[in-house]
């Protein structure tokens, strides 16, 4: 056995690959050993929050806490810092903390409803340039401030297995532009139209209807006292958070507008990416003349857009068709929802019903974009696609200060058919 292992080594010692792990192991290794814990070192972000303050902004940022659990809950805490611009206030966090502030893994931005109402061109601007976050994190604003979402969304992702990122693009297929990142927002708001749109979390109270950490306490704030790292409030009355549905329109990267889910919805009409919905066509007349409602779930969606510019005149035409799937009935004698096998509610009350129901909602939409030309549908740029020429001789007619969206002509035909 001696012989056979002395046999082995002298073999391994002739290799010359041997020598270099020998060698990188005398390197490396002490190195390796010595040098602290990255945790030690480092604060891993997870979100970033930016608010108005007197200083310029209020920087917050949501940090992950590793710890050794047997549970599924992480721990996470909040910190905050003012200054003029965002690199001082990162200056000031890492003052606070002692440690290098990464923002890489930050997952997404939330700017607070008073930065947006005032304009977030000079934040936006920094956070392309700068090499501390990526520019996938996903822009979000909220109707409070970020710091107060994420006080209270720190409960959450801590106190819960789930996380409230999850939660935040589980239907973001069904919003539109809900997964707008930082360098999706810049190229809208350097496009023709200057338009970006931004998802929108809302903080609703106790009564509303929205996600709370199960046992979540009184205390939502950071933990950190008064010392600018955390600003610490408690309240007997927790919120929750509301993802439902609601965006915030830009322009030049002010905010505008913000829209419902009802509203965003409507807009999802012409968008050929955003299909997964259910509705209800209410008071559809039976062969019987019973009036009944039914739900429908939309399968698939597909969407062609026709743009035309004639003499000095701008159409578009959207010829929308629906796949649907009837989900059930129900009537005046009965609340419980059935599910209805045969009837496939093909026919022209229901195609007349269906179309009329989503025009409606989406020109009204559309009436509250055109005062400020609030392109988020793509008008401008299937204009465009008529040829270049063409587009700038219509929008030279039009005037110092165009508005494209008050001077095109506009037209949906709906089309329906059921699994």
């Amino acid at each position: 056995m001696k012989n056979r292992f002395l046999k082995v080594w002298k073999t391994i010692v002739r290799m010359p690959m041997f020598w270099v792990f020998v060698l990188l192991m005398a390197m490396y290794m002490p190195k390796a050993i010595l040098m602290p814990a990255e945790n030690d070192v480092v604060v891993v972000c997870t979100g970033v929050g930016i608010d108005k303050a007197d200083e310029g902004i209020e920087l917050s940022i949501l940090t992950l806490i590793p710890q050794n659990s047997l549970t599924f809950a992480d721990s996470y805490r909040l910190v905050s810092a003012k200054a003029q611009n965002i690199a001082l206030a990162t200056n000031q966090l890492v003052n606070y903390l002692g440690k290098r502030v990464d923002l890489a893994h930050a997952s997404y931005v939330v700017f607070g409803n008073e930065i947006c109402e005032n304009g977030i061109k000079t934040i936006i601007e920094d956070l392309v340039r700068s090499n501390d976050i990526g520019t996938n994190a996903v822009v979000m604003t909220t109707n409070t401030s970020a710091k107060e979402m994420f006080e209270t969304t720190k409960e959450f992702d801590t106190n819960s297995g789930e996380k409230v990122k999850d939660i935040l693009y589980n239907n973001k297929r069904s919003l539109m532009d809900a997964n707008t990142n930082i360098d999706r927002f810049y190229n809208a708001y350097l496009s023709t139209s200057s338009c970006s749109i931004a998802n929108m979390i809302k903080l609703v109270d106790e009564n509303g209807e929205g996600v709370e950490a199960t046992g979540q306490s009184g205390a939502t704030g950071g933990g950190e006292g008064e010392s600018g790292t955390g600003g610490g409030k408690s309240s007997s009355k927790p919120k929750k958070v509301s993802n439902d549905g609601a965006c915030s329109i830009f322009k030049n990267a002010k905010k505008v507008l913000d829209l419902e889910m009802k509203q965003t919805q409507a807009l999802n009409l012409v968008n050929p990416d955003s299909y997964e919905a259910r509705f209800v066509v209410n008071n559809y007349i039976t062969e019987e003349n019973n009036p009944i409602d039914v739900s429908f779930e939309i399968l698939e969606k597909n969407v062609k857009t026709n743009a035309k510019i004639e003499n000095g005149k701008a159409k578009i035409d959207w010829d929308i068709h629906f796949v649907l799937d009837v989900l059930g009935i129900e009537n005046e004698t009965s609340d419980r929802v059935d599910k209805v096998p045969k009837k496939n509610f093909e026919d022209e009350q229901m195609q007349q019903k269906i179309s009329d129901k989503f025009k409606i909602e989406f020109f009204e939409v559309l009436d509250l974009l055109k005062p400020d030309d609030l392109d988020c549908i793509g008008v401008g740029e299937n204009l465009r696609r008529c040829g270049a020429k063409k587009y700038r001789e219509f929008v030279e007619s039009l005037g110092e200060s165009p508005n494209i969206l008050e001077n095109v002509a506009y037209s949906i035909n709906i089309s329906i058919s059921t699994k």
